[in-house]
């Protein structure tokens, strides 16, 4: 009898152990994300227009990108994005938060998963190519403006474009554009 018992508590003890591990493992699972619809939205307060937000001092600026940051974390961490282009389009936005932060290193990981998630091959090849450019030079010279990080920058492109055919290289150069987050830096930087 005692016997008994005791392979009846330990049934009790492993079926309540296991029920809660299947109860953690709903409660955690990430929720499945199909479009940009099933995301959340958030909102963030602005005081005047949003020029004048990027145009702030940094505390002002950088306070309300801590934000949008925090928000993306929680992006990434609950939820399961299966459409591509919703998941590029936050990955993008990563970048630029990183690229603002001065997360260089972190902002080149972004930019390696970015080029991953690209289905065809010329998108593979160019998606983020003045990004990653920027970023090796900013992280070479310890800075976003000034002659040795216009050189770097020169160099790293031309590291980038030497695999490109002689046309497309002159093409995608002469239509690299600046990107956000360093246009927003480089305007500070010279005040």
């Amino acid at each position: 009898m005692l016997k008994r018992h005791s392979t009846l508590w330990n049934v009790l003890v492993w079926l309540l152990l296991f029920v809660a591990a299947v109860a953690y493992a709903q409660s955690s699972a990430k929720k499945k994300v199909t479009s940009q619809a099933d995301l959340p939205r958030f909102s963030y307060p602005v005081q005047g227009s949003a020029s004048e937000l990027v145009q702030a001092d940094d505390a002002t600026f950088n306070a309300f990108a801590r934000k949008v940051q925090t928000d993306l974390g929680t992006i990434f961490r609950d939820y399961e994005i299966e459409d591509k282009s919703t998941l590029r389009k936050l990955f993008e936005a990563r970048l630029n938060l990183q690229e603002l932060a001065d997360e260089y290193q972190a902002a080149l990981e972004t930019v390696d998963a970015l080029r991953a998630m690209q289905e065809k091959p010329a998108a593979k090849l160019t998606t983020a190519l003045f990004d990653r450019a920027v970023l090796q030079a900013a992280i070479e010279t310890k800075s976003v403006v000034g002659p040795a990080f216009e050189q770097a920058l020169t160099k790293r492109i031309a590291i980038r474009l030497t695999g490109f055919p002689g046309m497309w290289s002159r093409t995608i150069s002469e239509g690299l554009m600046p990107i956000p987050g360093f246009t927003r830096k480089r305007s500070h930087s010279a005040k």
